[in-house]
């Protein structure tokens, strides 16, 4: 259940050498979800924002320290609904992570709980 003094918001940066539209899709078929209005994907569990980062950048993304923040795209990812276990939850974004990863491409979680991702 949501605990309402915690922040599940998740952000998770991508790097992959794909449109917003191909990205979306991918993420369609990795969680089992289903698009809805714009960029949104959603799931039993999630509630996926797919956008394009406006901070891209092809050579600071290499940046051992920081690149992730200007990897080419971002999820904004929450729960979807009030019902939802944080230990599913968090399975579902390792999963999501897992998969994208097996593409070829990079992922960095940022948000409260990101040391139980890695």
């Amino acid at each position: 259940m949501l605990n309402n003094n915690f922040d599940w918001y998740c952000q998770l940066f991508i790097d992959a050498p794909l449109e917003t539209d191909s990205l979306r899709n991918l993420i369609t078929n990795i969680t089992n979800g289903k698009p809805v209005a714009g960029s949104f994907v959603e799931n039993e569990f999630l509630q996926i924002n797919v956008r394009k980062n406006h901070d891209w950048d092809e050579y600071k993304k290499n940046d051992p320290g920081n690149g992730f923040l200007f990897y080419k795209f971002f999820l904004d990812i929450t729960p979807k609904g009030k019902n939802i276990n944080f230990k599913d939850y968090i399975q579902q974004i390792k999963l999501l992570m897992k998969d994208v990863q097996a593409e070829g491409f990079k992922t960095v979680p940022a948000c409260d709980y990101e040391d139980q991702l890695i």
